[in-house]
């Protein structure tokens, strides 16, 4: 069968003047073999054949491919650890924390007021100390939401990338839009996690490089397939040369191929930059 393999592919170049490549593998002393064949027309109307052995750099390509799952399913692994710690130290600091300087303004508060009645001339001071436990109870629901959103567990993905948007608008100064028909109610906590940390990565970028003045999101379901769009008005930039942008790139797809999808960025100077994530979700 290789023999008459070899002999039409022969005939094809003879007929045509065209190089042609023919892959094959054979089974030698128990072992399988790669080869490719390489058949070039000669100008007497002979057929160069040139057989190289590709068993070894097929090996190698095997053991490079082995090696970069297994990378990714360690990736995959950090990730989930990752997360697990982010969840969990919120809590700690919403709850723990939280709790803590909730019991120590009461009590500030019942203190004021009995010193104030007896010496009025504390008051401004300890107004100040009462702003200032004020303030830290921001910080500490600033710190939890930004670890771990709680609206993602509580109320799901749509909830938690509206409610970022809004958020995202009021620090930035930069219009922001989301529209979706979609409701996530027994979206996979994995898929729900990896496309709300994609879009925060991509809202991040905007707020940083973009100088944008707007930007829309969107999120809808498309034949079983998840579909998030991001689009901003900024001055974009060279996908080819992708400098301080490539780890943070480079994340974002590992994260999408992770959830079995794909990540796509179109941009272009001064014509802004379009985000597309796509992640299989079954029938949910």
């Amino acid at each position: 069968p290789l023999a008459a393999e070899v002999m039409t592919y022969i005939g094809k170049v003879a007929n045509t003047g065209q190089i042609m490549s023919y892959i094959y593998e054979l089974e030698i002393d128990s072992e399988t073999h790669s080869y490719e064949s390489r058949y070039i027309p000669q100008s007497n109307d002979d057929v160069l054949v040139i057989v190289r052995d590709t068993t070894d750099a097929k090996k190698v390509e095997k053991e490079l491919l082995s090696s970069r799952e297994a990378l990714r399913q360690l990736s995959n692994h950090l990730e989930d650890v990752r997360e697990e710690e982010r969840l969990h130290i919120a809590r700690e600091i919403h709850d723990e924390l939280g709790q803590h300087l909730t019991v120590l303004k009461m009590n500030f508060s019942f203190l004021e007021k009995s010193i104030v009645e007896t010496d009025s001339r504390f008051e401004p001071e300890l107004n100040k100390i009462f702003d200032l436990i004020n303030e830290m109870m921001k910080a500490v629901r600033k710190i939890s939401h930004e670890l771990r959103p709680g609206l993602l567990d509580e109320l799901g993905l749509v909830s938690a990338l509206e409610w970022y948007c809004k958020d995202f608008e009021k620090k930035t100064g930069i219009k922001t839009s989301f529209i979706t028909e979609f409701s996530d109610t027994d979206l996979p906590d994995k898929i729900r996690t990896g496309l709300f940390r994609i879009f925060q990565e991509s809202l991040t970028n905007v707020a940083r490089h973009a100088e944008a003045k707007r930007t829309d999101v969107s999120l809808s379901l498309q034949d079983h397939e998840l579909v998030l769009l991001i689009e901003d008005d900024g001055k974009g930039f060279n996908t080819t040369d992708i400098g301080h942008h490539k780890l943070g790139i480079l994340g974002m797809k590992e994260r999408a191929i992770m959830m079995g999808g794909t990540y796509t960025i179109q941009s272009s100077p001064g014509k802004g930059t379009i985000t597309d994530v796509i992640v299989p979700i079954g029938k949910i």
